[in-house]
């Protein structure tokens, strides 16, 4: 069961996402990276064009760690090329949560337009 999960991406496909994944875990708490969040009930909400995002991302990971009672939890980068252009750190963000996140029950699902938008170092990352 997931307990925590982060959505990066925009706009209202993302809001469709985001409804699923609380759909799904109700009981979870579910982080939003982007727009369009409000009015859905999110333990916190970031964009990923504020010059913050990627750190954000870093933050939401960092309590994951720092966690005393291991959760699971699942990040979500939703339509990678958009992601990335509206914030070019978060490749190196998402490596670093992909790199260090199964050890500590995190999963990383990126949807991309084809494989070849995902960068290399962040592609062999994810199964």
């Amino acid at each position: 069961m997931i307990n925590n999960s982060a959505l990066v991406g925009p706009g209202a496909e993302t809001r469709q996402r985001l409804g699923a994944l609380l759909a799904a875990a109700p009981s979870a708490s579910v982080y939003r990276i982007g727009r369009g969040a409000d009015p859905l009930p999110v333990a916190a909400s970031f964009d990923p064009s504020d010059q913050p995002g990627s750190r954000s991302l870093l933050d939401w990971f960092e309590r994951l760690v720092l966690d005393p009672e291991p959760r699971s939890a699942v990040l979500v980068v939703d339509d990678w090329a958009l992601c990335h252009d509206l914030d070019p750190g978060i490749d190196r963000a998402v490596q670093w949560v992909a790199a260090l996140g199964p050890r500590r029950g995190v999963q990383v699902v990126v949807t991309a337009r084809t494989l070849a938008e995902i960068p290399p170092f962040v592609r062999r990352l994810l199964s």
